[in-house]
């Protein structure tokens, strides 16, 4: 039989220097109870996969670098202009360190016994062969509160490249396994461009009467707009054509059509025409480059209107009044980017300004209003 953990749950445990007191029968694991004698009739069945972490790894570190310059304009307006970038090395992930070495007429089925090392199946090995560099123009324009009006803006330009995003447990690494360099690209989380902006305005005091001056007075309108490029997409083959057991086969070109989606047809149907690719051919690791191709950007604006209400006294009131999506629009996540999946090209869900997927409809997030009312003591 195959040797198994020996493990005793035990929550809440009364007493951290005797976990075990009040435990029924007391330690179950008593030193000398248990004896190499118990494990001579284990075997291992072949072939046997696990994982290990390589003892020559390096520890990551982070080179931070930004130059900036920064000018007051005129009518109380401020502008920076930086350069800020960053450099990580030795990021701990994840990779295949027992692939199979493909030859002529192996089949998927065949992968265990053809692994660089026989006997061993599939071993994930924890490594520090990450690497991510960042660089990116940085736009900020701000007005300080004059005329009732304030200001806050950023533009970013940036790139992120890095030879695998998934730095975890259980990451299948690069598509090649005998070339860490196979999976460089732009990042998956990679936004060319990203705009944020917020302003406020507090609309002119009138001097009325009493009565008018309570409608008419106090009011401030808000709003804040979002706009990201689209994330990045990897064509993959969605199958093991190269034989390797990894799993992460990019998709080869197809030689003379074209990548861009035919004129009048759906962008949801096909937001890249899926005829330009194909399944990478056996035995190799597929030439469409990660990351080649990005999605559907994102873009949203929030608009809020706010009544103060007897503000002059020590008990007042606010009114609010807020649109999120005010223009219904829909933003639509990354395709289908496996072409062995049926739904390849297509794009079957929703997006968030954070990235996360509602795969329930392509209608999205609508427009949403919120009224609400409070006071204030």
């Amino acid at each position: 039989m195959q040797p198994v953990d020996l493990y005793l749950e035990i929550p809440n445990p009364p007493q951290w220097d005797n976990v075990y007191s009040g435990y029924a029968g007391g330690d179950p694991f008593p030193r000398g109870h248990i004896t190499p004698s118990q494990f001579s009739n284990y075997a291992f069945e072949l072939p046997v996969s696990g994982g290990v972490l390589n003892p020559a790894a390096h520890v990551a570190y982070t080179q931070s670098y930004s130059l900036a310059l920064e000018q007051n304009l005129s009518h109380n307006f401020d502008l920076s202009l930086a350069y800020v970038g960053n450099h990580a090395q030795h990021i701990m992930s994840s990779r295949q360190f027992n692939p199979a070495v493909y030859k002529p007429g192996y089949t998927v089925g065949q992968e265990n016994s053809h692994r660089l090392y026989p006997g061993l199946g599939a071993v994930e090995l924890a490594d520090s062969y990450e690497y991510e560099i960042f660089n990116s123009l940085q736009v900020n324009i701000t007005h300080r509160l004059g005329h009732g009006v304030t200001l806050l803006s950023n533009l970013v330009w940036s790139k992120n490249i890095d030879n695998e995003s998934a730095a975890n447990e259980g990451n299948a690494g690069p598509p090649n396994p005998f070339n860490l360099q196979s999976g460089r690209g732009v990042s998956d989380f990679d936004q060319k461009i990203r705009f944020n902006a917020s302003v406020n305005y507090k609309l002119p005091h009138f001097n009325t009467n009493r009565y008018t001056g309570t409608v008419v007075n106090g009011w401030q309108a808000n709003g804040i707009v979002k706009v990201q490029s689209g994330l990045p997409i990897t064509i993959t083959s969605g199958v093991d054509n190269s034989i390797s057991g990894v799993g992460n086969d990019y998709a080869d070109f197809v030689p003379g059509v074209r990548v861009a989606r035919p004129a009048g047809v759906s962008k949801i149907k096909e937001w890249f025409n899926p005829a330009a690719f194909t399944k990478n051919a056996v035995g190799t690791f597929g030439d469409v480059p990660r990351n080649f191709l990005r999605g559907p950007g994102y873009d949203d604006v929030d608009l809020s209107l706010f009544k103060e209400i007897a503000s002059e006294h020590r008990v007042h009131g606010q009114f609010q009044a807020e649109a999120f999506n005010a223009f219904n629009h829909t933003n639509l996540a990354n395709p289908t980017s496996a072409v062995s999946s049926g739904t390849f090209g297509q794009i079957t869900g929703t997006t968030s300004s954070t990235g996360s997927v509602n795969m329930a409809s392509v209608a999205g997030s609508p427009r949403v209003f919120q009224f609400g009312a409070k006071v204030i003591f």
